[in-house]
């Protein structure tokens, strides 16, 4: 019996490292000369939970901020660097199955935006860019509201978060 236990075991370990997260893709290329590595804590997000403002926006930035459990971003113009973070990213997405959010593809640019859902509200979003010698990945985790994401984009300059603008929130 103890030996069935222990194969079965031993059978399921190589699955547990098909769960890559995000932060393992962050980690994997943080430190990289090539790649410019952002990450925006819990903590640091609600240090703006105490701000007051009388502006619409500002207000309707600091609610959806209130939400959010962290932000990374990888972005790099290098071209090796970039294939290899397009690779990590989509290998993360599949493993994980994440849902399709949007897809642009105009001129170059190519734009993927896709969600992780759990208790049927958005975790975790990802975004990855490939636009001429840029790449760019980011991943938002929290409670996340599409509809107010674009405020992220608008209020931290973020490229490529501004095409979720227009989108109605997933049900």
């Amino acid at each position: 019996m103890k030996n069935i236990l222990f194969a079965i075991a031993m059978l399921m370990v190589p699955l547990f490292g098909l769960a890559q997260n995000s932060m393992e893709i962050f980690n994997k290329f943080k430190g990289n000369e090539d790649v410019t590595t952002v990450s925006i804590s819990k903590y640091m997000f609600s240090m703006f939970s105490d701000v007051e403002t009388g502006d619409a926006d500002s207000q309707e930035f600091l609610d959806l901020v209130k939400t959010l459990d962290g932000m990374k971003i990888i972005t790099t113009e290098n071209t090796s660097t970039g294939k290899e973070i397009i690779i990590s990213v989509k290998k993360h997405m599949d493993r994980n199955n994440f849902e399709e959010l949007m897809t642009i593809d105009d001129k170059g640019k190519n734009v993927v935006f896709k969600i992780k859902e759990k208790n049927k509200k958005v975790s975790e979003l990802i975004m990855l860019l490939d636009e001429n010698d840029q790449v760019v990945f980011m991943s938002i985790t929290g409670d996340i509201d599409l509809k107010k994401i674009s405020t992220l984009s608008k209020k931290m300059n973020i490229s490529g978060l501004d095409a979720l603008e227009n989108i109605d929130n997933k049900e």
